[in-house]
C-alpha cells in the first residue's frame, strides 16, 4: 500500500475524489479507501444517475458531487441536457432520501446558475431544505458570482468556478473575483 497526501483534487480509477484539508489516506483501489482522519471528506464526481448512487450507497460512499441545469424552467440532473438523467433534482433528492437519508454533503455543480434563474433554483433548494434539511449538507457551485448572495445571505455554502489556466490569468481577474466573492456577503 502507498501513502499519499491528499491536497485539493485527486483522481481515482477515473472518478473525482475532492480532499480537503491535507491529511493522508491510504489507497489499495477504488472500492478500499481507508480513512485515517475523520475530518477530511471525499466525494466522488458526476453522481448524476439513480444507478452511480447506488453503486457508491453499495460502496459506503455517501459525499457526491452532481452536476444541475436549468431546461425550460425546470431544475434538473445532469451536465447538459444531451448528458441528463432526466431526473429533476427534487426527484432526485428523493431517492436520495430514500436510499442514504444520512448522507454527509451533496456538491451541486450548477452549470448555469446566473441572476436569470436565481429565484427558480433558490426556491427549489429552500422546498429541498424544508421536506430534507439539506442546507447545511450541501455546496452551491456557480460560474457566476453575482447569482450567489442571496445563497450567501440565507447561510448556504456557496463556491465559485474560477477560469481554467489560472497561472496565465491577468492579475486584474484574481483582484476583481475577491472584490465581488466579499460583496457576496
Amino acid at each position: 500500500m502507498k501513502k499519499v497526501n491528499v491536497f485539493a483534487l485527486l483522481i481515482c480509477a477515473g472518478t473525482l475524489i475532492a480532499g480537503f484539508l491535507h491529511h493522508k489516506y491510504t489507497i489499495n483501489a477504488y472500492q478500499d479507501i481507508e480513512r485515517e482522519n475523520s475530518h477530511t471528506v471525499l466525494a466522488v464526481h458526476r453522481v448524476n444517475s439513480e444507478a452511480k448512487l447506488d453503486e457508491l450507497r453499495d460502496k459506503g460512499i455517501s459525499n457526491i458531487e452532481i452536476d444541475v441545469f436549468v431546461d425550460n424552467g425546470r431544475v434538473m440532473v445532469g451536465h447538459e441536457l444531451a448528458s441528463a438523467s432526466s431526473l429533476t433534482l427534487e426527484q432526485y433528492f428523493d431517492i436520495v432520501h430514500k436510499k442514504i437519508p444520512d448522507f454527509g454533503f451533496i456538491w451541486l455543480d450548477m452549470k448555469d446558475l446566473n441572476i436569470a434563474n436565481e429565484s427558480l433554483i433558490y426556491n427549489s433548494l429552500m422546498t429541498l431544505d424544508r421536506l430534507y434539511r439539506i442546507k447545511h449538507r450541501v455546496l452551491i457551485e456557480s460560474r457566476y458570482i453575482d447569482a450567489l448572495p442571496r445563497f450567501v445571505r440565507e447561510g448556504w455554502s456557496t463556491g465559485y468556478y474560477l477560469r481554467y489556466e489560472l497561472a496565465a490569468q491577468n492579475p486584474a481577474y484574481f483582484a476583481d473575483v475577491i472584490k465581488a466573492l466579499d460583496a457576496t456577503g
